[in-house]
């Protein structure tokens, strides 16, 4: 498990990073008194191990004393399906961008399809780039336009696939 102190505000880097020994526990040392958020994720160790990531968060308020024993429920991350189309040879890169942690991007399972894995649950800008001729001129998701709104991942749900259109 890997874990970051944060304030939440995207254009600060995380105050704090650590990973967890053998028994899950985590050690962050000189965090300054104030309101953070803690973030904890594991992530799938392949595409093709069929383990599955896990993700929590909790709000920090810290004061001059040492915080111990804090236990963060972990809920799993869910994989998102991505579909291109526009041809036979159609392909695109996509990334998730969020205030909640780093981005994303997706990747061939081991089915060869593509992914974007191990999404926690927050709002994420959707960036789509073509890998070959043609242009990006729809994203979606389901009737969602993600071009205009934010993708927006609740915990435990199911997401139809990102759908990609190349012109």
């Amino acid at each position: 498990v890997v874990g970051h102190v944060t304030s939440g505000d995207m254009n600060r880097i995380p105050f704090g990073v650590s990973q967890s020994d053998g028994s899950g526990t985590l050690t962050f040392s000189a965090i300054p008194p104030g309101s953070w958020k803690l973030v904890l994720r594991s992530f799938s160790r392949s595409a093709t191990d069929g383990t599955q990531g896990m993700y929590g968060e909790l709000p920090l308020e810290v004061g001059t004393s040492d915080i111990e024993d804090l236990k963060v429920p972990l809920g799993n991350t869910i994989d998102i399906p991505v579909l291109v189309s526009g041809g036979p040879n159609a392909q695109a890169f996509v990334q998730l961008f969020s205030n909640n942690g780093p981005m994303q991007g997706s990747g061939p399972d081991q089915k060869g399809e593509m992914k974007i894995r191990s999404v926690s649950p927050g709002s994420y800008r959707v960036i789509a780039l073509p890998s070959g001729p043609g242009c990006v001129t729809a994203v979606l998701s389901g009737s969602q336009d993600l071009l205009r709104e934010q993708l927006v991942v609740s915990s435990g749900a199911t997401m139809p696939a990102i759908q990609v259109v190349i012109g």
